[in-house]
């Protein structure tokens, strides 16, 4: 008696013997390996850190407690999420030794090497208050919706500003900061109150 198997079995019987026999050489990375990331440890908290072309940045939202600063609401939970926020003259001496808040050049050379959409792929694959405007995390940067504080707090999950070292003279009483927002595709540079209490990124090497 003579059996016969229509083609299509017998091609996905070899297709599944194939993908048995290759997916043991295979590696799917978690998103802890997907990059290279190194670390450093501040005041008992580790941090990861990602380079970026030259550059070597913090991969995450510093979270180094100080008078000045503040979580989120006044919730340690979102310290812990998202780091603290820092009104200027704070954030520009809070980086570790060999570390400093970034200057406006040194966040513009970042969006050069990133390319367009530039907000779309520093921002973090989750945590952004829409699925749809979460962001690629393209280059590692993994940047987070920390929001911001004046006289009250508004914003998380919908933008992170970050300051840079730089003052904005016109006037003196205003800093360059540069954010990234859910429903935009570019990060955006400005200038913004130092009362203002926004997010710190570090970068590495000597002011």
């Amino acid at each position: 008696m003579k059996y016969f198997f229509p083609l299509s079995v017998l091609g996905f019987a070899i297709i599944l013997f194939l993908s048995c026999t290759n997916n043991s050489s295979l590696k799917y990375p978690d998103k802890d390996d997907w990059f290279q990331y190194d670390y450093i440890t501040y005041e008992e908290q580790k941090y990861k850190t990602i380079k970026i072309g030259e550059q070597v940045w913090m991969a995450e939202n510093l979270n180094k407690e100080a008078d000045s600063s503040k979580c989120y609401d006044g919730k340690t939970i979102n310290c812990g999420k998202y780091g603290r926020l820092y009104n200027w003259e704070t954030a520009r001496n809070i980086c570790p030794d060999g570390w400093h808040l970034p200057s406006n050049d040194e966040w513009k050379t970042l969006i050069a090497v990133v390319g367009s959409p530039s907000g779309t792929r520093l921002k973090a694959d989750s945590v952004w208050n829409e699925d749809y405007n979460n962001g690629t995390n393209a280059v590692g940067f993994a940047a987070l919706p920390g929001g911001r504080s004046d006289s009250t707090f508004y914003g998380l999950g919908d933008y992170g500003v970050w300051w840079t070292s730089v003052e904005d003279n016109q006037p003196n009483t205003y800093a360059y900061t540069w954010s990234i927002n859910y429903d935009n595709k570019e990060a955006s540079g400005g200038s913004n109150p130092k009362s203002n209490l926004y997010s710190v990124r570090c970068v590495e090497g000597e002011d």
